[in-house]
């Protein structure tokens, strides 16, 4: 909106006099920043309910000092103006009505008072009570079984695409744990080892980049090269390990979705040249999906596949970077809360409660897709479409 009166235009206004950032205003107001974000460019299309915007305008007015109701009712006219209404502001009131609002306040009162004399003669307060008191146990109840569903379905794909685990064990367990930070150990030693040697690797291979968040890369004309990374053992890679009767065991499949991610427009990090440093920048090739990836907060694991070529995975150690390219790229991360992701030089934001996330660059290639995106047996990764292609029926199992 172009409107110098519209509520976004104002609240910016009002903070900028404050000389605050809107991310300061988001830690006193606990308000989400994209919800400010979208308050100040007016776009209230992209927000809840009214009533809840309601309640963001009054917390930021309150933290940039702007009466509350000045700012409900600039609200009010910038929704009528959106929807071609015209704007009526409500006045503030004055000390001559004080006597008309407590006339209403009463007959709000006399109208509530009755409202409740007539429930409770059809209901007993005991039987009204205990109802409510199920629908609250039912609503906690439903809401324990769906995150425990969500808990038990990623650690399924952790058993099922880990390089760092064997099926047989518990990631729950203590020895699992264990295990797990022993192949850590181990994949970092690599990958010290292979970045010694990376200068050497052929040009012709698909372009990755790994390079420590310490060191400043200068700008070269030239791309960054791949890093050597840990390929599948070359007897299990051979040929696919079947079972006696030439099938995978069963294993259950669900459709990928295309909606894995958001991309977070105009964020400070995009901006940041120690997180997206300028050769990374200009790296990107148009019309291909580039995505960039920093191990900024701690180790995590990953395994990706571009186009149709081989399932690489490996341990991308904390203050580590990985620029993966290609017209599709599918990737499944162990740890993504300690990542920042970033897409086509954009930052983007997966929702996931434990850590694990599958994502699918362009996420319209998800119709096509089916999770997990890279199931394992013995020892050796495939896609989901190799897996399913030679697995056995359920009724065989």
């Amino acid at each position: 909106m172009e409107n110098i009166e519209s509520i976004g235009k104002v609240l910016r206004h009002k903070r900028e006099l404050k000389n605050i950032t809107l991310e300061q205003v988001a830690q006193k107001t606990k308000i989400n920043i994209n919800i400010l974000r979208h308050l100040e460019n007016d776009e209230l299309e992209k927000l809840p309910n009214k009533t809840y915007v309601k309640g963001f305008v009054a917390n930021y007015a309150r933290t940039v000092g702007w009466d509350e109701e000045e700012a409900k009712n600039t609200l009010l006219s910038t929704y009528q103006e959106i929807s071609g209404q015209r704007p009526e502001v409500k006045p503030k009131p004055q000390l001559g009505s004080l006597q008309n609002e407590n006339e209403e306040a009463e007959e709000n009162q006399e109208l509530k008072e009755t409202f409740v004399s007539i429930v409770q003669s059809f209901f007993n307060k005991k039987i009204f009570i205990s109802v409510i008191a199920l629908l609250i146990l039912a609503a906690i109840g439903k809401g324990v079984v769906s995150f425990f569903s969500q808990l038990n379905y990623e650690h399924e794909q952790i058993a099922e695409t880990s390089p760092l685990k064997e099926e047989k064990d518990n990631i729950l367990e203590m020895d699992g744990n264990k295990k797990f930070a022993e192949e850590v150990a181990k994949e970092n030693e690599k990958a010290a080892e292979t970045q010694k040697n990376a200068s050497e690797v052929k040009a012709e291979e698909k372009e990755v980049a790994v390079i420590p968040v310490a060191e400043k890369p200068e700008v070269k004309k030239e791309e960054p090269k791949e890093e050597e990374v840990e390929e599948e053992d070359e007897a299990v890679a051979a040929a696919p390990q079947k079972t006696i009767d030439g099938k995978f065991p069963f294993k259950k499949f669900s459709q990928a979705p295309t909606n894995t991610f958001e991309i977070i427009k105009d964020s400070p990090e995009a901006a940041d040249a120690e997180l997206l440093p300028d050769n990374i920048r200009g790296a990107m090739v148009p019309g291909k999906q580039n995505v960039y990836i920093v191990a900024l907060e701690g180790d995590t694991w990953i395994a990706y596949q571009t186009d149709n070529d081989p399932i690489k995975k490996y341990v991308l150690k904390k203050g580590r970077h990985v620029l993966i390219r290609g017209d599709v790229v599918k990737l499944f991360m162990g740890n993504y809360n300690v990542t920042k992701v970033f897409y086509n030089n954009q930052l983007i934001n997966a929702f996931t409660k434990t850590g694990v996330k599958s994502l699918i660059f362009p996420e319209q290639a998800g119709k096509d897709l089916k999770l997990p995106l890279f199931p394992t047996f013995q020892g050796r990764s495939y896609t989901s479409a190799e897996y399913i292609e030679n697995m056995a029926n359920e009724s065989i199992q």
